[in-house]
């Protein structure tokens, strides 16, 4: 690895980490106090005006979705085509989409209606925080496929390094020092999984760029007269 690319990818790791830092701990602060200052407003009217109360809680999760799936997207792919030269085809729009699915299954599931067995006792922050980051993890994978093989790693990498979140976010929704850490230990598995899989992409391309130099026009005109014949 030139020095060039050893730069570009400590750069690239440097910010992607950033990003994540950045995005992941105001996602859950912003989360908990919109989600207690929702179910507070509507609590009145519960169980007088079920939809209502229903629409208001899709509205929640769609919102978050959107909010953090387009702040998570635009920054990762920004940091990506900067360092990386990489242009993630439908990033943004497919990380706005994970997060919202995520939020609403996390809603559906607290709600009861997916599993009546499921209640709002694991309305931790770990539980739904998992869920929804491996929504856009799979949601992403669908951009990633279409430039890499193994991208099926990155819905693992990605469920894998929320996984540490589980013994550090024992403040729940409140900004701490353990949320940081498990942000920035997310945003070294994640980084190093997209370096992993975006520089295998470019030495693939390096290597048939190779071979193509390597065998002249002249000789790929002769080797097709030759299979002709």
């Amino acid at each position: 690895m030139n020095d060039e690319g050893s730069i570009n990818h400590r750069a690239f790791l440097f910010e992607w980490i950033v990003a994540t830092v950045i995005v992941w701990p105001l996602a859950v602060v912003a989360a908990g106090f919109l989600i207690g200052l929702t179910l507070d407003t509507l609590e009145p009217v519960r169980y007088q005006q079920v939809g209502l109360y229903t629409l208001g809680l899709v509205l929640l999760s769609a919102v978050l979705g959107i909010l953090v799936g387009f702040s998570l997207g635009a920054l990762q792919k920004l940091v990506v085509r900067r360092w990386l030269g990489h242009d993630l085809a439908h990033w943004r729009v497919l990380t706005v989409l994970g997060a919202v699915v995520g939020s609403l299954l996390v809603f559906m599931i607290l709600e009861g209606i997916i599993s009546e067995y499921i209640t709002r006792e694991i309305a931790d922050p770990v539980a739904p925080t998992t869920l929804v980051v491996a929504s856009i993890g799979v949601a992403q994978w669908f951009s990633l496929r279409r430039a890499v093989d193994r991208a099926w790693l990155w819905i693992l990498m990605t469920v894998a390094a929320t996984l540490f979140w589980t013994p550090l976010l024992e403040n729940g929704f409140e900004f701490s020092a353990q949320l940081v850490v498990a942000v920035t230990v997310n945003g070294v598995v994640t980084g190093l999984t997209m370096l992993w899989l975006l520089g295998t992409l470019r030495r693939d391309r390096k290597r048939k760029a190779d071979d193509i130099q390597d065998d002249p026009p002249e000789k790929r005109k002769l080797s097709v007269s030759e299979d002709i014949l």
